[in-house]
């Protein structure tokens, strides 16, 4: 999943309007995710096991605008999402 529509203000404490448009610039943002998923049953019910324990990524990529050129972020984090149910 990619987006570009970032900015607006969904929510804030007092004095800004909803849906108030922060600043209006190219932001990226890509979402990646997966994970495997084993079942087992017994008599009395099931047991669901992941493995690998879902992992994922995002990153987030800002290269600067008019005012501030300077501003370049290059932003990947990954993140390790456990599942165990029953």
């Amino acid at each position: 999943m990619t987006d570009s529509i970032y900015g607006l203000v969904k929510w804030a404490g007092q004095g800004i309007p909803a849906d108030h448009q922060w600043y209006d610039n190219t932001a990226y943002k890509t979402d990646n995710s997966a994970f495997v998923k084993w079942e087992q049953q017994w008599r009395r019910g099931s047991v669901y096991l992941c493995g690998p324990p879902g992992e994922g990524s995002v990153s987030y990529d800002i290269e600067g605008f008019r005012k501030n050129p300077e501003i370049v972020q290059n932003n990947h984090f990954t993140f390790i999402n456990p599942k165990v149910g029953y």
